[in-house]
């Protein structure tokens, strides 16, 4: 697990390369163990409730790397990662709009977090795919 969120803080920013599912999913554990902590601590003391601001901020970038590295170790672009957002976007727009259209747009949310979790979940793509060969990925 420390191996693959070093990893993943030591590739702060990096958008290019691969991510195997462990890496990802490691880290991703690791953020919610430390969310839940932080968010524990601040029930206890309201005013370290900006230790979960700043620890959000924090790993947004990391988050956001290694989510994309991941949809390259499956063979897609990386931006099919944050499919979810802009339906999200817009459901919260069509809900100010009007309910049903603002319902329709918050299932597409949902259909997109599902298959984004779904490619996710996904195994790598075996060989060298346009994002880089095998031997980059770091198997955990």
């Amino acid at each position: 697990m420390f191996e693959a969120v070093g990893s993943c803080f030591s590739k702060y920013v990096v958008f290019s390369g691969r991510a195997k599912r462990p890496e990802y999913w490691w880290f991703y554990l690791f953020n919610v163990l430390v969310s839940v902590v932080l968010n524990i601590l601040s029930l206890a003391a309201p005013l370290l409730g900006i230790l979960g601001l700043l620890y959000s901020l924090g790993t947004f970038l990391p988050t956001l790397a290694v989510t994309w590295r991941r949809m390259h170790d499956i063979g897609r672009p990386g931006y099919h990662g944050l499919l979810v957002l802009p339906v999200a976007v817009l459901a919260g727009v069509g809900f100010a709009i009007n309910e049903v259209v603002g319902g329709i747009l918050a299932l597409l949310a949902v259909v997109a977090a599902i298959v984004v979790l779904v490619w996710l979940a996904s195994p790598s793509q075996p060989g060298a795919n346009e994002y880089g060969g095998e031997d980059v990925v770091k198997h955990f």
